[in-house]
């Protein structure tokens, strides 16, 4: 069967893939995504977007993920606790955690040894509290 070159015909719809955006993570599994077209070049030489059921199975992939590596360690640090007394001087605690976003997605707790490598010193996890003259605090 014979058949007519694209030319003087419309020529079937294809898909163009646009380039892909920036990742949304410097690291810790990002993702990214980009804009897929169905086009058609018509015979008078103009390419159109046309409607994706216009274009053959399978549609390329638009998203994707990146920078699949292991993020820095970050210190954590959770509220302080409530004052261990009510005046003439007490501490408080909090917690204070070395966590990572690893290559999975997960924000996991690590060994402190790894932010400290970092150059980031470690927060406090005491603090002073209850400085308060007992006699001042009782005759209120």
């Amino acid at each position: 069967a014979d058949t007519e070159p694209c030319g003087v015909f419309d020529c079937n719809a294809v898909w163009r893939p646009l380039t892909f955006g920036p990742c949304s993570l410097e690291c810790g599994n990002g993702s990214q995504s980009r804009i897929v077209l169905c086009e058609q070049l018509l015979s008078n030489g103009t390419t159109v977007v046309v409607s994706e059921q216009d274009c053959p199975p399978p549609k390329p992939t638009t998203e994707r993920r990146c920078n699949e590596v292991n993020c820095d360690g970050v210190w954590r640090t959770d509220p302080y606790d409530d004052c261990s007394v009510e005046c003439g001087g007490g501490f408080q605690v909090r917690p204070v955690v070395c966590e990572q976003l690893q290559e999975s997605g997960l924000l996991v707790d690590v060994d402190d040894v790894l932010c400290e490598s970092l150059g980031m010193p470690r927060p406090g996890d005491t603090q002073e509290c209850g400085v308060v003259d007992c006699r001042a605090f009782w005759n209120q």
